[in-house]
Formats: C-alpha cells, sequence, structure tokens
C-alpha cells in the first residue's frame, strides 16, 4: 500500500463513522409523530472541525486512495442521487407506495436543508477544490465557485437518509451508507473538501430532525 493511500484510509473512516454516528441508536418509534433518535451532534461537529484541519490534503489522499475505473464510473452516478431527479423519484415512488406523510416529511427537510446550506455558502464563501482560488474564503461574497462549504448534495442525501431510516428501522443502515457515498462521490469529482462533506451531512439531519417541529408541519399533518 502506497503512501497516498494509507493517508486517504483515516479520511475515508472519519467519513464512515460520520454516516454511521445515528445508526446505533435507529430502532425508529413505531409512529412517524414520535420524537427522531438523537443525533450526537458535538461529536460530529467536532469531527468536521478535525477534517476542515486536514482539508484540502485529505481531499486529495481520498481522490488518490480511491482512483481508478470503478470509481470513476460509479462515482458520477451515485451524485445523481441527491440531485433533482433523483430527488423527485424517491418522492415520488413515497407518495405510489401509499407514504404520503413520508413523502411530505422528506419533501419538507430537504428543503429545509437547501435554506440552511444556501444561507451558510452565502455567508462562508470558501473557495471549491476545482475553482480558480480553491480552499480559500470570501465571507459573504455570493461569488460563484465560492460556495464549497457545506455540500448541498450531502445534506440532501442526509436529510432523505434520516427521514427514511426512521420510517424503515430495518433498512436504515443501507440508507445511511448510500448517503455517505453520495458525500464520497463529491470529494471524489473534486467538487468538495472532506469537512464540506461532514459538514453537510449534520446539515443534512439536523433539517430532519426539526422540519417536523415547524408550524407549517403541525398545521397540515
Amino acid at each position: 500500500m502506497n503512501r497516498t493511500r494509507r493517508t486517504a484510509l483515516p479520511c475515508l473512516l472519519a467519513l464512515a463513522l460520520l454516516a454511521a454516528a445515528a445508526a446505533p441508536a435507529l430502532p425508529a418509534p413505531a409512529s412517524l409523530s414520535a420524537p427522531a433518535p438523537e443525533v450526537p451532534y458535538a461529536d460530529g461537529w467536532t469531527l468536521t472541525a478535525v477534517l476542515l484541519a486536514a482539508d484540502p490534503a485529505a481531499g486529495a489522499a481520498v481522490r488518490n486512495g480511491l482512483q481508478g475505473s470503478v470509481a470513476d464510473a460509479a462515482m458520477p452516478a451515485v451524485t445523481l442521487l441527491a440531485e433533482g431527479p433523483g430527488v423527485a423519484a424517491t418522492l415520488a415512488a413515497l407518495y405510489l407506495a401509499g407514504e404520503e406523510e413520508t413523502a411530505a416529511e422528506a419533501a419538507l427537510s430537504v428543503a429545509c436543508a437547501g435554506v440552511l446550506v444556501t444561507g451558510a455558502k452565502w455567508a462562508v464563501g470558501r473557495g471549491r477544490p476545482d475553482s480558480d482560488a480553491p480552499n480559500s474564503v470570501h465571507y459573504l461574497a455570493g461569488r460563484p465557485g465560492y460556495d464549497s462549504f457545506p455540500s448541498g448534495h450531502t445534506a440532501t442525501a442526509f436529510a432523505l437518509a434520516r427521514v427514511l431510516a426512521r420510517r424503515y428501522p430495518e433498512r436504515s443502515r443501507l440508507f445511511y451508507v448510500l448517503a455517505g457515498l453520495v458525500g464520497l462521490s463529491r470529494i471524489y469529482l473534486n467538487r468538495h473538501y472532506p469537512g464540506d462533506v461532514a459538514a453537510g451531512a449534520l446539515v443534512g439531519l439536523y433539517a430532519a430532525d426539526h422540519a417536523r417541529s415547524l408550524p407549517f408541519w403541525r398545521t397540515t399533518f
């Protein structure tokens, strides 16, 4: 194993631990209106800070460690799971399966995650790895290419995973693994740093945990 691959392993392990952080608590409540299992947000943000300190070298190590024809083919497809058509297909599948409330909760959670992510991207203004000024920060700039932190795709993926894991606890690990792979794809495709992905995951989990407390939800459902 060469040095690059040895360096990549701790980064991959950290991302995997973040993806699985909520899984041990996932014997979910039988009712969708019951409180969500608690996510260790303090630990998650600590891990995010560690990863941010390791950027951008950690991102390069992950990309180099996974480099190959399989990843080249799979990662662009995986990242599509958290884009418009992929999200719409998930919501449509839930609705057609008679899970209207779950579909509505998932849609609201994704929307809340999107609002939080958009605000954070604008406020932080971190340069993307593939931008002309990677890893630079331009606070409150709102400039194209300076929207790396946090990862919107990852936030969307984890918001969906959280809702689905509550509804289908027997498949919770699958949902979180898929969400983690979406985050990994964003690093591999050189669109985000590991710290961006970790923050996006926490934002998505938070949005899914609190979307049901919004007045809109309480008055509608």
